[in-house]
């Protein structure tokens, strides 16, 4: 069972940093995950929010600064809000990378381009990074992007993520042509995970960091956990695999 940092290393370091995902890979996780925003410079930005005002003593929308004024923004232990690309290119294929697409204000042209700019970037890492496509996964709660993608950069994996009990189980993944899902912890049962093992999916589960959860899904037989401690996780799955 994989071990993803939720955001990087967040447990000790601001989020979606530079900071948190290099130390994520000091404390051992096989993969990280990153929010993504198509910012109005065509760039796509690592944030979670659209806000950022919980992350910096500033306030507004991420549009409502350019792409240099964003870069300027000093987040705690002198880190910065960075490029997608940018990310990328330091982890170098040093391990998986799951990107998680915020589209909640995206109307269907800012889809389109944030479409075109997201293939773009991830055939860069793939030529330029070091990246295999497997180590690239794109998910997102917009499901009909998650189903656009799924044929469009077919190379890729791309998993929906829930929020809630899918009455069809991972069914509702099946049919967007995902290569997986990501569900939420609360909503874990042997049935979603048989399901999805049914029919080749991969099921990864966010966010976990109890040691009870922890071998919850070990026991399932889920693919990957995404946490805010690496660290302690990783330590955890050793002491459940004596």
């Amino acid at each position: 069972m994989l071990v993803v940092a939720h955001r990087g290393a967040s447990h000790n370091c601001p989020e979606n940093t530079v900071l948190a995902f290099e130390q994520a890979l000091v404390e051992g996780a096989d993969g990280i995950e990153l929010d993504v925003h198509l910012h109005k410079s065509g760039e796509l930005i690592v944030c979670h929010d659209h806000y950022i005002d919980r992350i910096s003593s500033l306030d507004g929308d991420l549009n409502d600064f350019t792409l240099k004024q964003l870069q300027q923004i000093a987040l705690p232990q002198n880190q910065h809000i960075s490029l997608l690309s940018e990310i990328l290119r330091r982890i170098n294929g040093r391990c998986i990378v799951n990107i998680e697409l915020k589209t909640a204000d995206c109307d269907k042209n800012t889809l389109a381009r944030l479409c075109r700019v997201l293939e773009q970037t991830l055939y860069e890492a793939t030529t330029s990074f070091n990246f295999k496509p497997k180590q690239l996964i794109v998910s997102s709660f917009n499901h009909p992007l998650i189903g656009y993608l799924a044929n469009k950069i077919s190379d890729f994996p791309v998993s929906p993520l829930t929020a809630s009990c899918p009455l069809s189980l991972s069914g509702f993944a099946t049919k967007l042509n995902a290569s997986g899902l990501h569900v939420t912890i609360d909503c874990l049962n042997k049935e979603i995970v048989d399901d999805a093992k049914k029919n080749g999916l991969y099921v990864w589960v966010y966010t976990v960091d109890r040691a009870q959860d922890i071998e919850r899904c070990y026991a399932l037989g889920v693919d990957a956990i995404i946490t805010n401690t690496p660290a302690s996780t990783i330590q955890e799955l050793k002491i459940i695999l004596k």
